[in-house]
């Protein structure tokens, strides 16, 4: 056990008088820092969340190593995690973000069912995450164990799909970047075939406004800018960045790359779209919540 007998007798005879092997109030080493001094290095990173623990320490005075004040603030659960990062709102943002809410909060199920919400995504080959390998030690650089990929590096592959409540419709690889001549050509060629042999007439395509739309008679739900949270879709990017990783397949080039994305978009559950759709209203309360804000989904 790499315990000392002797050690092992005096814990089985406290155990026996005391019921208890708890460090006894005043043994042990003692703290380095007060209470005043921990309060004072907690406030300052309540205020500065964004502040280094190593800084905090300085400008707190806190006597104690960095590692002994990351330990503090530990205690305080403030742990350091990596920050969201989103676009700036400006006013203006926030307004249309609010009036957007306040016009459709109250739509229910039946409203939200009939919204194509459509999308653009571009995956990478970091998307799959890094490769694992089962290996002895010493052994990285064998050739055995290691993963060859093409010179070029990363490469990546864009995508535009949409979905509705019922399921997700259809994930179309684009060719280089998106301009407004080949989003014109998906929505000619792929977004109106498809989406016409599912509904009726009675759907609704969640963009902004745009001329092709009019002229080809397509009812549009005018969308605020800077709001992917507001969009279910994009918690369909992230089950399948999920799918990707957990496959653990490094694809070698950009066509094994699109044939990894068309089968994470395979794997979709339908249930999957119909509750992200279903939780419209939910972002919308959240959006009047937050006076126009970023919510968390």
């Amino acid at each position: 056990m790499g315990v000392a007998p002797s050690t092992i007798s005096r814990i089985k005879a406290r155990w026996e008088t005391e019921h208890t092997v708890e460090r006894r109030e005043g043994q042990g080493r003692p703290r380095a820092t007060t209470a005043e001094e921990d309060e004072r290095l907690v406030r300052y990173i309540t205020e500065n969340p964004f502040t280094p623990a190593t800084v905090a320490r300085m400008e707190t005075n806190f006597p104690a190593t960095s590692r002994t004040a990351r330990s503090r603030l530990s205690e305080a659960n403030l742990h350091p995690r990596r920050a969201a990062v989103k676009e700036i709102l400006n006013p203006a943002h926030r307004e249309a973000r609010i009036a957007f809410a306040n016009a459709h909060a109250e739509h229910g199920e039946e409203f939200w069912r009939q919204i194509i919400f459509s999308d653009e995504k571009t995956f990478s080959s970091s998307s799959s995450g890094p490769v694992l390998v089962y290996r002895p030690n010493n052994t990285r650089f064998c050739p055995r164990y290691i993963w060859e990929r093409a010179r070029s590096g990363r490469f990546s592959v864009h995508a535009w799909a949409w979905i509705c409540a019922d399921g997700p419709g259809v994930c179309w690889r684009i060719d280089g970047n998106l301009n407004g001549d080949k989003y014109v050509q998906i929505l000619d060629n792929v977004m109106l075939p498809s989406v016409s042999s599912i509904f009726d007439e009675n759907f609704i395509f969640q963009q902004n406004s745009r001329r092709w739309f009019q002229t080809n008679h397509v009812t549009c739900l005018k969308w605020p800018a800077r709001s992917p949270d507001l969009n279910p879709i994009e918690n369909v990017w992230a089950f399948m960045m999920r799918e990707m990783q957990d496959a653990n397949v490094r694809p070698r080039n950009v066509n094994e790359l699109w044939e990894m994305v068309k089968e994470a978009w395979e794997r979709i559950p339908s249930s999957l779209c119909h509750n992200v759709v279903n939780s419209m209203s939910r972002r919308l309360n959240h959006v009047i919540e937050n006076e126009g804000g970023w919510i968390p989904y």
